[in-house]
């Protein structure tokens, strides 16, 4: 099981910038199981990327939230993404 500081050490020595735009796409299934889900990765993430003045960005699709008359249906306390776990819980 990966672990919060284990995360924060690999985000270190990949040298994870701190002060810039991160663009993250991530399996969750692919990083392997880790200690409070992918919200740990999430939380370590922003710790890291906006420690002085960074964005994370996830990208996300949404497009199954399309109705049969093409109207957008979306509700950002309630849509989910249509590119897995991590994108819907960031």
């Amino acid at each position: 099981m990966i672990t919060k500081s284990q995360i924060r050490a690999q985000l270190q020595q990949l040298g994870v910038p701190c002060d810039k735009p991160l663009i993250v796409h991530v399996s969750l299934r692919a990083v392997g199981k880790i200690d409070g889900g992918g919200q740990t990765l999430l939380d370590c993430l922003i710790e890291r990327v906006t420690k002085r003045g960074g964005v994370l960005v996830v990208p996300s699709h949404t497009w199954a939230n399309l109705l049969n008359d093409r109207q957008i249906k979306l509700d950002m306390t309630d849509s989910k993404t249509c590119v897995g776990t991590f994108a819907d819980i960031a």
